[in-house]
């Protein structure tokens, strides 16, 4: 305590292991949502073909298609130098290897962002809301599309 002021420190106790932050990315179908999910978690660039959505999606059919039809959570994480810790895995890993690869995230940080990934497309609103409602996210990200901005399902 200072002049009034208290100073809470924020670094995560290391017993109760790393902070993690939920975060909900939202948004217009086509928006960008899992190719920005994609290159966080990654640190790599999309390819322009859909290279970084692509480690994103669970389902054949939204490879097929290009569009998350369910949500996915996804994480990436920062050691204690607030350096990121990212997720070196394709999208065609089996849940072993996910899982894998999650845990050795979570070991090598200090603090974690899972990104909650939410279909666009009204057709999955209602699973769209579910996310939101049901996951308990810390935040919410909305994305808008460059070319189309803000449109009626973001609104």
């Amino acid at each position: 305590v200072n002049n009034n002021m208290v100073v809470v420190d924020t670094l995560p106790d290391p017993a109760r292991g790393p902070l993690d932050v939920r975060v909900a990315v939202i948004g217009n179908v086509d928006s960008g949502k899992s190719t920005m999910i994609g290159i966080l978690t990654s640190g790599k660039l999309d390819d322009g073909r859909g290279s970084a959505r692509s480690r994103i999606f669970r389902h054949d059919h939204e490879r097929e298609n290009g569009r998350t039809s369910c949500l996915s959570q996804h994480i990436m994480g920062f050691n204690e130098k607030f350096d990121p810790v990212h997720q070196p895995i394709s999208g065609n890993a089996s849940s072993k290897q996910k899982t894998r690869a999650w845990q050795a995230v979570v070991k090598n940080s200090s603090s974690v962002i899972t990104f909650i990934d939410l279909a666009g497309h009204e057709k999955y609103l209602k699973t769209t809301i579910s996310g939101l409602t049901g996951c308990f996210p810390d935040f919410a990200m909305i994305i808008c599309g460059a070319n189309m901005g803000a449109s009626k399902m973001t609104k």
